[in-house]
């Protein structure tokens, strides 16, 4: 069975973020939490954590003012400004 965010404890979603962050792939993300969990409830699917990612990365560019309109060199402004 395929889990969800719902699924997903904080600790965990601290953990992808930061798996994310040193380029760990989802496919081994998706192995290292299916390693950490007591129980046999499933799995997260690799797609799922990359879209994840991507949505947790996009809010945390909207809070800080980039927005999804700006251009890739606008973006990096951004960034450095930060």
């Amino acid at each position: 069975m395929t889990l969800s965010q719902k699924d997903m404890s904080e600790q965990e979603q601290s953990l992808v973020n930061v798996l994310y962050d040193h380029n760990v792939p989802p496919s081994t993300i998706s192995r290292v939490l299916s390693s950490l969990s007591d129980d046999d409830k499933g799995t997260f699917n690799p797609r799922f954590l990359f879209n994840f990612n991507e949505k947790s990365r996009n809010l945390i560019d909207v809070a800080n003012g980039i927005l999804p309109t700006c251009s890739d060199a606008e973006k990096t402004l951004k960034k450095l400004e930060l």
